[in-house]
């Protein structure tokens, strides 16, 4: 599987630009990025699926590139659709059929387009979150965890903005309400950043105070911990 380690690589070995990417994801997989890149790792895999889930990484991260919408510190795919339905009171089509996909060609192909909507927004994203969407989609087919589906983050985020209340009035989620509610809940920082899709690091800046947590990210944290 590509990791964050192998994808910062791929970045530094890619054009600054006339950045190509590919419109499918067959073509991702004859790609001369893509097949230099697994060359110059040696790069082997043990069933063909593995291979798909590589391209499907490494093609969505060469759009993020191209559009210019990759950033460390940004959101997940999910996270910037919820932030841009706050803000226009809308709900993406496009987003169900991404999560709903059946094969992981048609979870490439219908990426596409709601990259360039976060693009139109003029929002960031953390390209390298892509690793996970693409093991929690491959997980998702394979039928495990599939009374949960680990990708609809946005639904509980919009559910939770739409029509529940917040069951607190403070008006900012201060560092110390984080810390708290991660040590009721026992996780650890990695733990907790999983369960609401942002990276360790974020995390971290949510409870050392560099950066301030929403609202709607609280409480989707105290509902998958089942504090509320």
């Amino acid at each position: 599987m590509i990791d964050n380690k192998l994808l910062m690589d791929f970045e530094k070995i890619l054009p600054r630009r006339h950045i190509h990417t590919a419109t499918s994801l067959e073509e991702v997989l004859i790609d001369q990025d893509t097949l230099n890149f697994f060359n110059k790792h040696n790069l082997t895999f043990d069933a063909p699926i593995d291979v798909l889930k590589a391209g499907c990484i490494l093609g969505l991260f060469k759009e993020c590139l191209k559009l210019e919408i990759h950033l460390i510190e940004g959101e997940t795919i999910s996270s910037a659709l919820g932030i841009i339905s706050d803000q226009h009171d809308t709900k993406f089509a496009r987003y169900e059929n991404w999560i709903e996909s059946e094969t992981l060609h048609d979870f490439y192909k219908n990426a596409l387009p709601i990259l360039k909507t976060i693009k139109l927004h003029k929002l960031k994203i953390n390209a390298f979150t892509i690793v996970n969407d693409v093991a929690m989609k491959q997980s998702q087919l394979d039928g495990e965890d599939h009374n949960k589906r680990p990708l609809d983050r946005f639904k509980v985020r919009e559910g939770m903005l739409f029509i529940q209340e917040h069951p607190f009035s403070e008006k900012k989620i201060t560092p110390k309400m984080v810390i708290e509610a991660r040590k009721t809940a026992n996780l650890t920082q990695k733990q907790s950043a999983e369960l609401v899709c942002v990276d360790e690091r974020t995390w971290q800046r949510w409870e050392s105070g560099d950066r301030a947590m929403s609202k709607a990210v609280y409480k989707l944290y105290l509902i998958e911990t089942k504090q509320i």
